[in-house]
Order: structure tokens, then sequence, then C-alpha cells
């Protein structure tokens, strides 16, 4: 437990380096702003407008997590309920997209330049998302609309609006479904756990005070 927790602070304090956090806020917002038009702009293009913020969901966790990790290293611990949000969307869909690319290699599809590096990028974001909920204490209310949402996010994007994102080999998708619910599930009962932790701990506060 000692060795865990030494290397998750040790994490902690890699991911606040300046250097690789001047990187990451560099690197989330050229990602995020290409990634609207270039793999999402045909989709909104052709969606109307109540569509759009199922969409683009990896440009858009990418580009939460700037403002979220520059709230942090202003004043820890930041805005918790932006972290929560940004933090889970990172991790699924940074996730989601690693899972992808290992299914498309085993089933003999070839990656590509492409399929690496969007490999190599996600797997980061999943990393940043485990980051920002570090600093994710929240209330019930916050804990329920977060998984709320995700849930909203998973039924539009594999019930009947389909907004999933087009994928080049498409007998992965009921794969990728279970994926993403699986996923939700898990992130899910993290904030649960997180958030029972933070109302554990404010009452022994109120003990102590």
């Amino acid at each position: 437990m000692n060795t865990l927790r030494s290397f998750w602070h040790a994490f902690i304090r890699l991911m606040e380096h300046p250097l690789l956090g001047l990187a990451m806020i560099v690197g989330n917002t050229f990602g995020g702003l290409v990634g609207y038009p270039f793999w999402y702009g045909w989709q909104l293009a052709s969606s109307p407008l109540y569509y759009w913020p199922f969409i683009p969901d990896s440009p858009t966790s990418a580009l939460l997590f700037v403002p979220a990790y520059l709230l942090i290293r202003r004043r820890k611990p930041g805005w918790p309920f932006l972290n929560a949000l940004a933090g889970f969307a990172n991790i699924k869909y940074g996730i989601w997209t690693v899972v992808y690319w290992f299914l498309f290699w085993r089933q003999g599809g070839d990656p590509g330049w492409m399929g690496w590096l969007l490999t190599f990028t996600h797997a980061v974001m999943a990393l940043e998302g485990a980051y920002l909920l570090n600093y994710a204490p929240l209330g019930g209310l916050g804990t329920a609309v977060i998984i709320g949402w995700f849930v909203l996010q998973d039924w539009a994007d594999y019930g009947p609006w389909n907004l999933h994102p087009g994928l080049p080999d498409m007998s992965l998708v009921p794969a990728m479904r279970v994926e993403a619910i699986v996923s939700t599930l898990l992130l899910s009962l993290l904030l649960i756990v997180l958030y029972v932790r933070r109302k554990k701990e404010l009452g022994e506060d109120k003990e102590r005070g």
C-alpha cells in the first residue's frame, strides 16, 4: 500500500511539472481544436444542433482538461465539478479509443501511423483524467449530474440516435458499445467511492471541530 501511495504521489508531481504541464496544455488545445473539423466536421454538419453536445467526445474532453488543469495549478483543488467532468471524460474516451485500435489490430487491420498516434494521445488523455480525479471531491448532486450525463451520452451514441464516432471497422461497434457502458459503470462507481470518502472526511472534521 505504501508503494502504491508513493507511486501515486510521484505521478501527481510529474503531472504538475511545468514543462509537462505546458506540453499538455498545448497538446490538448491543438488536438481538441483540430479534432472538431477533422474527425467530426462531416458529422456535425449533417446533424441538427441539439445533437452537437453528444458528438465530438474526444475533442471536447481534451479541451475541458485545459481550464481544469489551469485552475488546479492556480489554486488547488481548482473547480472540483469541472475536474470530475473532464476527468471522467478523458478516462472514458481515452481508454475507449485505445481499446478500439487494439481490437482493430487484433482483427488483422493496419492502424497505420494515424492509428498509433491516436492510441498514444488517447492513452495520455486517460492519464490526464486520472490526474484530474485526484482533485474531484464532489457532493451528492454533482456526482449524480455527472453520472447522469455520461449515461445519457452512451444512450445518444448507441441508442436510437446512433451518434457514436465513425469507425474504420464498423463490425466492432457492438464490442465498443459494451466497452462504453462498462467504462461508464466503473467510473460512476469510482465517483461514488470518492463522494463517500469525502462525506466521511467531512464528518470526521466536524467531530474534531
